[in-house]
């Protein structure tokens, strides 16, 4: 059996549940300061010098699997 999984942008609804995978991989940091910086990253207000482009993979049941940032 495969699963597919639809990779797409990420949008403002996703914060939640992005911010709780950033925090499975740097839970040094709180669980809101990870929201804090998806939604600023969203809002194109992240503090880089470079472009930014957040994605995420999405399972058939609509939840998070994964996610990309490049820039």
């Amino acid at each position: 059996m495969t699963i597919q999984f639809l990779i797409r942008p990420a949008r403002t609804g996703d914060v939640a549940a992005l911010a709780a995978l950033c925090f499975v991989l740097w839970a040094d940091s709180p669980l809101e300061e990870h929201a804090r910086d998806v939604e600023e990253k969203l809002r194109g207000s992240a503090r880089t010098t470079l472009p930014l482009a957040l994605f995420v993979a999405e399972a058939p049941d609509g939840a998070l699997a994964g996610f990309v940032e490049i820039g």
